[in-house]
């Protein structure tokens, strides 16, 4: 994620009329071509942005579409947790 992030608007600038699809394919094959030490530089930060996310948000639970998984510290799935939270019961 953090690659394509900073990658983009490179790929964007020398490849102006290409598709979403087209340009994360492109940036794909640069990831793919990386070091792997180079690579350990993203992975390393990736990290350490989600450690500071913990810390900041540690009632924060991933309920995506369809996650029928309980939030940590809880017995109740996403789901039920978003609707009550939105009303909908």
């Amino acid at each position: 994620m953090l690659f394509m992030k900073e990658q983009r608007p490179y790929v964007l600038a020398t490849h102006k009329s290409l598709d979403s699809a087209t340009v994360s394919m492109i940036i794909g094959k640069k990831w793919r071509a990386l070091s792997e030490n180079k690579r350990d530089k993203y992975y390393k930060e990736a990290k350490r942005l989600k450690q500071l996310h913990i810390q900041l948000y540690p009632d924060w639970a991933k309920c995506g579409k369809g996650s029928g998984r309980a939030a940590p510290g809880t017995t109740e799935a996403c789901s039920s947790l978003h609707d009550e939270s939105i009303g909908h019961f």
